[in-house]
């Protein structure tokens, strides 16, 4: 049996392994980073919505005003967590609710631990890619 490692941060988490999600128009598995544009399903949805985004900036830009509606964008954005069982707790739920601290007591052993950098001024390390991104310039 393999032995399973804990990641380091829910960031690190949730980029590679993914969480999956519900919009108004699909479900998928959500991915950070690059890990995204492993996973084709993902990014069909996000690019709907960043070719609306775009379209209506470039719009707003160039005439002061744009005929994409909010909800052109807004409906490829997420609004809850998938379960294993397929029922959808919207995210504001998920977030105050047990099921977001029953995740990172199965990630990290207990809620402390995700939240043990908090007490820092600098909030810890939130992802492993932290210290690399303090090399490169901005």
């Amino acid at each position: 049996m393999a032995q399973m490692t804990r990641p380091s941060s829910a960031l690190d988490h949730f980029n590679t392994d993914g969480l999956d999600v519900a919009s108004e128009v699909a479900a998928f598995r959500a991915y950070g980073d690059e890990n995204m544009l492993r996973h084709g399903a993902a990014i069909s949805v996000v690019a709907e919505a960043i070719a609306a985004s775009r379209t209506a900036i470039s719009d707003i830009i160039t005439s002061g005003r744009s005929m994409t509606q909010p909800w052109e964008v807004l409906r490829n954005v997420p609004t809850g967590i998938t379960d294993p069982s397929g029922r959808v707790t919207p995210l504001l739920d998920w977030h105050k609710g047990d099921a977001l601290k029953t995740e990172a007591e199965l990630l990290f052993g207990s809620g402390s631990a995700m939240i043990a950098g908090a007490a820092s001024p600098t909030m810890g390390i939130v992802s492993a890619d932290d210290d690399k991104a303090c090399d490169e310039p901005l």
